[in-house]
C-alpha cells in the first residue's frame, strides 16, 4: 500500500518459523497468537493491494500493517480494500504501531477497518470505522463463538468480525488485552 515514506529501516524478524519483512508484523503475528487468531503471513496477492496477514476468523479479515496510520494510507486501504471487500465479503484492517487504549471512549482499538458494517458517508463515499478488541458476549450465529477476544467497529455496527455475534453493543474492554500485546512484545525481542 501507498501512503507513506518510512525513514526508518525494517528489520526482517523471525517468528514462528516465518521470516517476516519487519519486527512490526512479527509483533502483529504474535499478538494474533496470543489471542487465539489463526493468521497467514502474505497470504495473497490482489493486484494493487497485497495484505500482510489473513486472520482466518468467522469471515477472512485482510490485516495491513504500517507503523504510522495517517488519512493518506485510510483513503489508500479504501480504495484497494474496498473491491475486494465486495468481492469476496472479507474485511480489511489497518494496523499501526500497537493497540492502543482510548481513554475518552474506553475501548482497545486494533486500528482501523472496513467491511461489513462500515459507514458510507452523504457523498456516497465508504468511510472505515476504528475497529476494538475485547470480549464479545453477542449470540454468534451458525454456532461459531469468539476464541478469546472479538473483534468489532467501534461505531456503525457493533457486529463481531471474529464470531459474527451480535448483541447490540460495543466488545467491552477488557485488561487482558494489553498483557497480551506485552507478551507478544516479549516474544519477537532480539535475542543475542
Amino acid at each position: 500500500m501507498k501512503g507513506y515514506n518510512y525513514e526508518i529501516k525494517a528489520i526482517p524478524t523471525m517468528f514462528q518459523g516465518v521470516m517476516m519483512r519487519s519486527r512490526l508484523e512479527a509483533r502483529w503475528a504474535a499478538f494474533f497468537t496470543e489471542c487465539g487468531f489463526p493468521w497467514t503471513y502474505e497470504p495473497i496477492d490482489f493486484g494493487e493491494w497485497s495484505p500482510d496477514f489473513s486472520l482466518d476468523l468467522h469471515r477472512k479479515i485482510y490485516v495491513e500493517v504500517k507503523p504510522m496510520i495517517n488519512q493518506e494510507l485510510i483513503a489508500e486501504l479504501v480504495r484497494v480494500a474496498r473491491p475486494v471487500s465486495e468481492a469476496t465479503g472479507a474485511r480489511a484492517l489497518l494496523v499501526g504501531a500497537a493497540v492502543e487504549y482510548n481513554e475518552s471512549e474506553r475501548f482497545w482499538s486494533l486500528g482501523v477497518g472496513l467491511g461489513e458494517g462500515s459507514m458510507v458517508e452523504p457523498s456516497g463515499e465508504l468511510s472505515v470505522d476504528d475497529i476494538a478488541i475485547g470480549r464479545c458476549d453477542g449470540p454468534a450465529r451458525r454456532g461459531a463463538r469468539c476464541r478469546v477476544f472479538g473483534i468489532a467497529p467501534q461505531y456503525a455496527s457493533y457486529r463481531c468480525w471474529a464470531c459474527d455475534g451480535y448483541d447490540g453493543n460495543p466488545v467491552e474492554p477488557d485488561a487482558e488485552v494489553q498483557k497480551l500485546w506485552a507478551a507478544a512484545c516479549n516474544k519477537i525481542q532480539w535475542k543475542p
